[in-house]
């Protein structure tokens, strides 16, 4: 629908952990990427996956350095991101209270997240069986760029 009102772009953002943890829904995506990667659509629709979820993404500012690390959930990624975001927690309460972007720009580095995320998207490409957690946040991040 978004298309068809005249959107130069279209961003879908999804959470991995999720969609293996339903596989209907994994179905359903997969579908819909297949779908939206024909010709009419090329580079109109942008399919973003994080695994295991978007606070990854987060989490990618503040690490050193790219090591591969497996999460299964958000869960279990919660602890390692509350070192560096204090009181992180996925609710309303908190975006409405926080400014992300703010937060992230003052006390997280952007392009260490844009290398972190390359880095770990291209480790990918090479062994994906080795890695499980990355994030595609920095093609979005590029597009906007590009504008």
């Amino acid at each position: 629908s978004y298309l068809n009102k005249q959107y130069d772009y279209v961003v879908c953002l999804f959470d991995m952990d999720r969609l293996f943890q339903f596989p209907s829904e994994m179905q359903l995506y997969q579908r819909a990427k297949k779908k939206y990667a024909a010709r009419k659509y090329a580079g109109k629709v942008m399919f973003v996956e994080t695994n295991p979820c978007t606070e990854f993404w987060f989490l990618l500012h503040f690490l050193p350095n790219v090591v591969c690390r497996r999460y299964d959930s958000y869960e279990q990624l919660l602890p390692e991101l509350q070192k560096y975001m204090p009181g992180y927690e996925k609710t309303k309460r908190y975006f409405i209270r926080t400014n992300l972007y703010k937060y992230l720009t003052e006390n997280g580095d952007l392009e260490r997240a844009i290398s972190n995320s390359e880095k770990l998207c291209q480790l990918c490409k090479e062994s994906p069986e080795d890695l499980k957690a990355y994030s595609e946040v920095h093609k979005v991040i590029e597009l906007l760029i590009n504008l």
